[in-house]
């Protein structure tokens, strides 16, 4: 692969796939299992969050050389029934694009992914993925390598686009550590949040008052996320430092509810 197309592989992989939240290196995340249950929510006792469709562009500018391109992305949140929902995650640069799909049932504040698709064109050459979550046989199975993979299962098991949902269910509900078990490409590995504070931002989409979460990692690498409290804890800011040094930001360019249900 020639310097252009590798570091056009990790820009998406790093800047692109992190606004669907936060993500993780391999060498920073931890392949260890929560034994827990999901916390019990008494209705009647809290004002429990809930998921509401909506539709939301992103955008960041990265430049390598003398080359300087923007990537644009947008996510979708679509209730298909009363018992499931879609996301949809499309980036696109002009060397690259990726599109992203989970279908996800909500049971009790826990997500349970169902069906997890990853494609990329031009010269983003991942591998294509698609994953189908058993829940009841607690197995995942890899359609386009033909296999089950039963060793990495999880009772919180999540997939790349559906944990930065789970973690907005969960900053609403207060908690201040976030945990997920990630499962992506060949092993499920712990990605941890910590909830550092406060702060009014200005964005695209207006004045929003933030959530600020920072991934718990070792090394001199520090990435933030910003969610906004009065739009369902929505993803609005994402910065990546290395050293004090700001490698990227990636920033919310506009924001729309979404209250039709999706009919296909």
């Amino acid at each position: 692969m020639d310097v252009f197309g590798f570091y056009t592989m990790a820009l998406f992989r790093t800047s692109l796939l992190a606004i669907a939240f936060l993500v993780a290196l391999p060498s920073h995340a931890t392949s260890v299992f929560l034994v827990d249950s999901p916390p019990k929510f008494n209705s009647e006792e809290l004002n429990v969050p809930t998921l509401t469709p909506y539709e939301a562009r992103y955008q960041t500018s990265w430049r390598i050389g003398w080359f300087s391109f923007d990537i644009d992305a947008t996510q979708r949140l679509i209730k298909l029934n009363d018992d499931e929902w879609k996301i949809e995650f499309n980036a696109s640069s002009r060397p690259a694009s990726m599109t992203e799909t989970s279908t996800f049932r909500l049971e009790n504040q826990q997500l349970q992914s169902l069906e997890y698709r990853f494609r990329s064109g031009g010269m983003l050459m991942e591998a294509d993925r698609t994953l189908l979550f058993d829940w009841s046989a607690q197995q995942i199975i890899d359609q386009e390598r033909n296999t089950t993979i039963d060793e990495h299962w999880h009772p919180k098991l999540q997939d790349n686009l559906t944990y930065m949902q789970q973690a907005r269910l969960d900053l609403a509900n207060g908690l201040e550590v976030l945990e997920y078990p990630v499962y992506e490409k060949n092993r499920t590995r712990l990605l941890r949040f910590e909830r550092i504070g406060e702060e009014r931002l200005k964005t695209a989409i207006g004045v929003v008052d933030t959530i600020k979460v920072q991934q718990i990692r070792s090394g001199k690498r520090k990435i933030y996320a910003w969610f906004a409290k009065d739009r369902d804890y929505l993803l609005v800011r994402l910065s990546d430092y290395d050293d004090g040094k700001k490698r990227s930001q990636i920033d919310i360019r506009s924001y729309q509810p979404e209250t039709k249900k999706a009919t296909e």
